[in-house]
């Protein structure tokens, strides 16, 4: 959960966009055989993370092209924040 606010400070911090963090069944919906299941079980993987776009249902997986380079921009800084914190 820490690591998680630190990418969504950061995000926040580019262009204003509020994400949420935590579990996927919690903020989401509940999701099984996820790549995140496998990187877990198969892979030994420790830490991971699901990314959504920042569209919150208006548009789903097809954003307006106009998002798409500062959705990009927001995202690349939180995943950055949040390398630094692990």
């Amino acid at each position: 959960m820490r690591i998680s606010k630190v990418g969504v400070d950061a995000i926040y911090n580019v262009h204003r966009t509020s994400y949420k963090y935590g579990p996927i069944a919690t903020i989401i919906y509940k999701a099984a055989g996820s790549s995140l299941d496998w990187a877990y079980d198969k892979a030994g993987v420790k830490v991971g993370f699901a990314l959504e776009l920042r569209d919150t249902g208006r548009y789903g997986f097809l954003l307006p092209k106009e998002q798409i380079i500062p959705t990009a921009e927001e995202t690349w800084a939180g995943i950055q924040a949040s390398i630094r914190a692990i």
